[in-house]
């Protein structure tokens, strides 16, 4: 079993290399800036063999978007759930706009707080388990335009540290 330093150690280098840096000017298809992001990887109590990274709710409609400009290949976000397999979690702060949480290749997972959401705290989590169930239900190739891209967004409730429910957009981009 790995201490929680082995874990910092196996985090920061991917820390460093694999999140994109924020993006200060606003664009429908980049992040904006970030107040906070934090990659955890975190097991259960010992023995429980259960991991505690699914923090967000089921999707009810999905929205595709069929721009060229803004679709991801699918076969990289089939390697975007490969690299970030989990378990573990981002703690995430409004930033007003996109914040990315993971990219591979052409592919780019982002969130965001839905309109209206900010209140007593605007910090949510949102899962490995979240990003790897949204893009294999979502933007696998069998929703796959006949090139092989996808594009998707949807609307989720995630829960908080000890607060209610919060409603935060996803979606599957070109990077």
């Amino acid at each position: 079993m790995l201490s929680a330093a082995h874990y910092l150690l196996l985090l920061v280098p991917l820390v460093a290399t694999t999140f994109a840096v924020p993006i200060l000017t606003p664009s429908p298809l980049r992040s904006t800036g970030l107040a906070k992001r934090d990659a955890v990887y975190t097991a259960l109590p010992a023995g429980s063999g259960a991991y505690l990274y699914d923090y967000c709710g089921e999707v009810a409609h999905a929205e595709y978007v069929s721009n060229p400009a803004e679709q991801a290949l699918a076969t990289d976000c089939a390697a975007l759930t490969q690299r970030w397999a989990g378990p573990g979690y981002w703690t995430v702060r409004d930033a007003g706009g996109w914040v990315r949480l993971a990219q591979e290749g052409t592919c780019a997972f982002e969130v965001k707080l839905q309109p209206g959401q900010v209140g007593s705290s605007d910090q949510f989590t949102f899962g490995t388990n979240d990003v790897g169930f949204y893009i294999r239900g979502y933007a696998n190739v069998h929703n796959a335009d006949p090139q092989g891209r996808v594009s998707v967004w949807s609307t989720v409730v995630c829960r908080r540290e000890g607060l209610p429910l919060i409603g935060v957009d996803w979606r599957v981009i070109k990077a």
